[in-house]
């Protein structure tokens, strides 16, 4: 069984801060709960609040805090016990100011968030010893408010990454460029330094993620779906999905509990 709860965090983190979330991850007695992750443009910060961690790609139990980068492949993420989370997503431009490292060194990466700084030791005391999710939450953006006052933010990133999430399947390199107000070439390059992929590969894992979501719970035939997220036919869409998340869309549709979709 699989227990997720997303809340929004205050406006003024919006552009950092995709989402929080707390879950339950609980198998089935004497069984092992295993989900594969798809793909996704966020990075995640996951803290484990029980007794018990769950475990990626058959290593050992994760850390207390585990940092997860933007992945270019599906990974398996298993629970043999029940597993207890705060977890927060984090958008492409946050790593350096929330948490001092680039974007692109976090791509297809994970490790224990404490070696990075101390100072996430104190976030991850104050996740753990709240009573209940929203006061971990509210912790948590106490921290990040502190963080934001504290560094610089790179505005022309922002800009950019807020246009992609709302740009929606009507995106365009012209268009894009106009809303940045920067040469093209100059917006890549910061873009592709901090996430390690370009606008158009970015928005892409967007629009594919947006199909994911429609998967896990909604009927709607293929071909309607790949008319509806702008795609010239279901062939194209089919052969899109499957080279952004390695999976055909059919496949995920047949057994939606296998997978995790974090959007």
């Amino acid at each position: 069984m699989i227990e997720r709860v997303r809340i929004a965090p205050p406006r003024n983190l919006q552009h950092l801060v995709h989402c929080y979330w707390h879950g339950r991850f609980i198998p089935l007695s004497g069984q092992t709960l295993e989900q594969q992750v798809l793909p996704s443009p966020f990075t995640e910060l996951i803290f484990h609040t029980g007794e018990h961690s769950c475990s990626l790609d058959n290593r050992n139990a994760s850390p207390l805090a585990l940092a997860i980068g933007m992945q270019q492949h599906p990974y398996t993420v298993k629970f043999i016990r029940e597993v207890n989370v705060i977890g927060i997503r984090l958008r492409a431009g946050a790593h350096k100011v929330l948490l001092g490292i680039s974007g692109s060194e976090l791509r297809n990466a994970h490790f224990d968030l404490y070696t990075v700084d101390p100072v996430f030791r104190k976030l991850g005391e104050g996740i753990r010893s709240a009573t209940e999710a929203t006061e971990a939450i509210r912790f948590c953006n106490r921290f990040f408010e502190e963080r934001v006052n504290r560094n610089r933010h790179d505005d022309v990133l922002s800009e950019a990454i807020n246009y992609l999430h709302t740009a929606n399947t009507s995106f365009s390199m012209e268009t894009f460029r106009n809303h940045c107000r920067r040469s093209l070439r100059q917006t890549e390059r910061i873009f592709r330094n901090e996430t390690g992929c370009s606008p158009r590969e970015y928005m892409l894992l967007l629009k594919s993620l947006s199909a994911a979501r429609v998967l896990e719970s909604d009927k709607e035939k293929l071909v309607n779906l790949a008319y509806h997220l702008d795609y010239a036919d279901q062939a194209h869409f089919t052969r899109t999905y499957k080279k952004v998340f390695g999976i055909l869309p059919s496949r995920q549709r047949a057994s939606p509990d296998s997978f995790l979709v974090n959007y």
